[in-house]
């Protein structure tokens, strides 16, 4: 396994719950902007070691969920915020360029001290 990008959780926002009942999580680094702390799972700042793609790993505490789909910003945000929007979900026409689709499982209740990482096998 190749990691690219692995970090810890440190804050859940207080409508990450909310959020996640549309099968989707917002995953920000410490950088989060305070208007988006509420819907966001924060996480350590950490280098991003290469480029996220489909067919590729998400890893939420060791539960793993296989990349269908990389928004084409996705990469971009995830150096520079740490961020992404990821969708529990077959890919759809809700597809913007900052969103990540992986496959649909149920998404684990968040909470500090979990491990995020994306992979290649």
């Amino acid at each position: 396994m190749t990691v690219i990008y692995e970090s810890i959780i440190t804050e859940i926002g207080e409508d990450v719950e909310l959020i996640s009942q549309d099968n989707m999580v917002i995953i920000f680094n410490d950088s989060v902007p305070d208007e988006l702390k509420s819907i966001a799972v924060i996480h350590e700042h950490n280098s991003v070691l290469g480029e996220v793609e489909a067919g590729d790993f998400l890893y939420i505490n060791g539960e793993k969920y296989q990349i269908l789909h990389v928004g084409e910003k996705v990469n971009q945000t995830l150096k520079e915020l740490g961020h992404c929007t990821i969708k529990f979900s077959e890919l759809d026409d809700s597809a913007l360029p900052g969103t990540m689709f992986v496959e649909q499982k149920p998404i684990p209740k968040f909470t500090e001290n979990m491990t995020l990482k994306f992979a290649k096998q």
